[in-house]
């Protein structure tokens, strides 16, 4: 009888990993498992951990804008929603966006694209301000 259930105890031992393997979540390739697309809070399933999960509002960022799309007089807002300010210059590496106050200069791969607002930077304009203060130069 002590044989039969230390022999039951140890197979349930044993089998804990493996079930411990095989709960966790793997979403397929391609889909949306983190809800980013989702435009707002997200509840859902975290994978592997077997219970619900919540977070803030996101914000959409878009999609990586192309050097083609960065034209001259192009708006730029905030992913935060405000305008930061507009395209004063582009080429296919650098672009230099002039707010009221600041221009600072940055790379192509630093812009989204929306469909809804358009040229978008990952900054508050309050941030770019200030990179602008550090790195960049006023303009009035």
């Amino acid at each position: 009888m002590l044989k039969a259930s230390l022999g039951a105890l140890l197979l349930c031992a044993a089998a804990l990993p493996l079930t411990a393997q095989t709960t966790g979540y793997t979403p397929p390739a391609g889909t949306d498992a983190m809800g980013a697309s989702n435009n707002g809070g997200y509840g859902g399933w975290w994978p592997g951990t077997g219970g619900p999960m919540f977070w803030r509002n996101t914000y959409t960022y878009g999609v990586q804008a192309r050097p083609d799309q960065l034209r001259v007089g192009n708006v730029v807002y905030s992913t935060e929603g405000p305008i930061i300010g507009r395209v004063a210059y582009a080429d296919a590496h650098v672009v230099v966006v002039k707010s009221r106050r600041w221009a600072l200069r940055l790379p192509v791969k630093a812009f989204g694209v929306n469909t809804k607002e358009g040229l978008l930077l990952r900054l508050s304009p309050a941030n770019f301000d200030h990179l602008a203060k550090l790195h960049g130069a006023r303009t009035s």
